[in-house]
């Protein structure tokens, strides 16, 4: 075995142990936390998706074709002509970005569970719109580990990080559509690709679960603060 194959397996060993190794994200996450000490009047919940596809990615796009070819056959002097139909088979497999669906689950889970009272008749409804995203991967460790051989990232040293900010609205409408209260909160998450103590695939969700729950969080407070104000207009 030469020195490149050597160089090689130990690089596909160590990152092996620095995936199995690397936090995940836990369905515990998907359920935010505090709730209001003072909660709405039942509110269905709806979501701009248009503006959640805007903020992250409609996902990624896997094709297959096969074909068979038909043509000339050629026996010694004498030259054949073989017809036939062409045959061509395409798959298309579609993977939408999780990172939509966790944000709709949040925002869902917080208002049932911790804005509102879920049990009633509707006054109305509450709407959740991403006005802008701005998202930044940093591999600048991954040359060094690669010197290394990851030996260092065995120990902890990360290998990149996936930071996003998130500007959130939300709005509130009575049974009449009419908008009686929006709301805006924007916050910053960013998370590590490192053994231990840091995550490995699921990053950028993980990232994008904080930064999304540190938004509503900063709203929630808003609407507890303007609670008066919003019952009185839901009634009217």
């Amino acid at each position: 075995m030469n020195i490149k194959s050597i160089h090689i397996l130990a690089i596909s060993i160590c990152a092996s142990i620095f995936m199995t190794s690397c936090a995940s994200m836990k369905m515990t996450d998907l359920k935010p936390t505090p709730k209001n000490s003072k909660l709405l009047p039942t509110l269905q919940t709806r979501i701009d998706i248009s503006s959640f596809e805007s903020a992250y990615t409609l996902g990624t796009s896997t094709s297959i074709s096969t074909g068979t070819v038909y043509g000339r056959s050629r026996t010694g002097t004498n030259s054949t002509s073989v017809s036939g139909i062409g045959v061509s088979v395409s798959s298309t497999t579609m993977s939408k970005d999780p990172r939509i669906q966790d944000a709709i689950t949040i925002f869902d889970r917080d208002v049932k569970d911790n804005i509102t009272d879920p049990f009633g008749e509707s006054k109305g409804y509450i709407l959740c719109k991403i006005n802008a995203s701005n998202q930044k991967t940093n591999l600048g460790w991954a040359f060094l580990s690669g010197l290394t051989l990851m030996i260092p990232n065995i120990f902890g040293m990360p290998m990149g990080s996936y930071k996003i900010t998130l500007d959130v609205d939300i709005e509130i409408y009575n049974n009449s559509e009419k908008l009686i209260a929006r709301y805006n909160g924007t916050a910053e998450s960013k998370k590590y690709m490192a053994a231990y103590w840091g995550y490995g695939k699921d990053v950028e969700r993980m990232a994008n679960i904080t930064a999304f729950r540190d938004t509503l969080n900063q709203i929630k407070i808003a609407i507890e603060n303007d609670y008066s104000n919003i019952i009185l207009k839901l009634e009217n």
